[in-house]
């Protein structure tokens, strides 16, 4: 017996089994062992968070199916906090902040400057992690300007910085334009408009033969 149907009835049956279909993290091939290491940390958070939303997978059903991705001490430690997260947002930064703490800056920088490509090292990898360098520079960038100078002296209506990676950053475009900051950069050819820092002089500054002044009068007594 044949059953003909509509191709609106047809697409109808295929999400109505779709929908009926539960996803799991089952099949996800990402895993953690609890590395206390930022570029491990974030590597396996976007490898579930692109098979979380291609098979659509909820937040329950995600945090419910950890267990078979969180290995060793990453393991131990989801078992132990797990009653106290309820969304996936939760356990992301909590799973950043246990196993990624976020680097002082100056070290940040120490790390994008002394780093050197190595000899079998592919170029693809060395930039790919001076850029995760670069990112969590703009991020501590961004939260310094937050905590120590807008909430302590009020909040500027506009930010004027030199092109430097942490300020021109996609972290940094974002916080200028949600707390409604003109953000304006000094020219790169005009180096001149960046503010001078105050440094203490040295001998070439206090001595004004080398600063072509000439050399120094002797005094004469009477």
């Amino acid at each position: 017996m044949a059953v003909n149907i509509t191709t609106d009835q047809f697409q109808k049956l295929l999400e109505t089994i779709s929908s009926s279909r539960r996803s799991t993290l089952a099949s996800c091939t990402a895993s953690f062992n609890g590395e206390k290491n930022s570029e491990a940390v974030e590597s396996f958070l976007a490898a579930v968070n692109v098979y979380k939303e291609i098979e659509k997978i909820t937040d329950s059903e995600a945090l419910a199916g950890l267990p078979l991705l969180l290995r060793q001490e990453a393991g131990k430690w989801w078992q132990g906090i797990k009653t106290n997260v309820t969304k996936w947002d939760d356990f992301q930064t909590r799973l950043r902040d246990t196993f990624a703490p976020k680097k002082p800056a100056c070290l940040i920088y120490h790390e994008i400057t002394s780093e050197r490509q190595r000899p079998n090292e592919p170029m693809e990898s060395f930039i790919s992690k001076k850029r995760m360098l670069f990112s969590l520079l703009a991020e501590n960038c961004a939260k310094a300007l937050i905590d120590e100078i807008f909430l302590r002296y009020g909040m500027p209506r506009r930010v004027t910085s030199d092109n430097g990676p942490q300020f021109v950053s996609a972290v940094m475009q974002q916080v200028t334009f949600c707390l409604q900051i003109k953000h304006s950069f000094t020219p790169v050819y005009h180096p001149e408009a960046n503010p001078k820092p105050t440094s203490v002089p040295t001998k070439n500054d206090l001595n004004p033969i080398r600063r072509g002044r000439g050399r120094p009068k002797k005094q004469t007594t009477s």
